[in-house]
């Protein structure tokens, strides 16, 4: 598993709830689309988080297609499965509906996709996210506070996305 944690009001100055973007695959490694996997992404919104150690909440969350951002929801636009075939082409599915039960170091859901596809799954494992560093970066001789953020191949264009917020 990999992902990303938002705190409140990252997306929308009006969120007040914390955003846990995850991917799960079957993939050994992740970085990459490699032939045979699933690469399922999920949009997780909870009521709780921190920032200094983000782990996702324990706790059910249903695919909400209004995107409301609402705690105990992923969001519909940018929750999918993508799956490769043996010479590595890539299929793209939207998630229609279905949940995850979050339960310590364990996530199960079942989720439904628009071709009619069900998807069971069981991920053990941590469901802690990696911690976005932060550090003193110093531009045209003044100082600020920053942070890096490391997308990988986010836009599928054979290159890493970073996003550098001063």
């Amino acid at each position: 598993m990999d992902g990303q944690y938002y705190a409140p009001g990252y997306w929308n100055s009006q969120d007040t709830n914390h955003n846990f973007f995850i991917l799960l695959s079957t993939a050994e490694d992740i970085s990459t689309y490699t032939p045979n996997n699933h690469y399922l992404q999920l949009d997780l919104w909870a009521a709780t988080g921190d920032e200094e150690a983000p782990v996702i909440p324990n706790g059910t969350y249903t695919i909400d297609p209004s995107d409301s951002c609402a705690a105990g929801t992923i969001g519909y636009y940018y929750s999918e499965l993508k799956t490769t075939d043996a010479n590595n082409a890539l299929d793209t599915q939207e998630l229609v509906y279905g949940n995850i039960t979050v339960n310590d170091n364990m996530i199960e859901g079942t989720i439904t996709t628009k071709n009619g596809e069900i998807i069971e799954f069981v991920y053990n494992g941590t469901t802690a996210l990696p911690i976005i560093e932060k550090s003193n970066i110093e531009v045209n001789g003044d100082s600020f506070t920053g942070y890096m953020e490391n997308y990988g191949d986010y836009y599928e264009v054979g290159a890493d996305n970073y996003i550098i917020t001063l």
